[in-house]
């Protein structure tokens, strides 16, 4: 089966599936603002210990590839939405020895 993980993590919500952890690495910047939020808030639902995210530090364009529309680029994120959403933030999205610009958050569920 193929489905997008905004269908599938609404699927996960109704019916009470747990995860102990959930790493989305470059996949929320994929999604508006504001269905990114939903994506994170129901992320912290369904874990059991622990959400890790990573997106690029830097917005640039990118658009759908070999057919796929969900490829495209829809929003940037900064630290500040991390923290306002109750993420802690691993890396700040200066350039590391390769030169790559992300910043990874991660929510530590109490």
């Amino acid at each position: 089966m193929i489905e997008d993980i905004y269908s599938y993590l609404t699927t996960c919500v109704a019916f009470d599936t747990k995860f102990d952890m959930i790493l989305m690495t470059d996949v929320i910047e994929h999604f508006d603002k504001d269905k990114g939020i939903e994506v994170l808030e129901m992320c912290k639902v369904i874990c059991n210990k622990a959400v890790m995210i990573s997106t690029p530090a830097v917005f640039f364009e990118q658009g759908a590839y070999a057919g796929n529309e969900h490829e495209k680029h829809l929003s940037a994120w900064t630290i500040n939405d991390f923290t306002k959403l109750g993420f802690g933030i691993v890396k700040d999205g200066r350039p590391d020895g390769f030169g790559h610009q992300m910043i990874v958050a991660d929510y530590i569920k109490k």
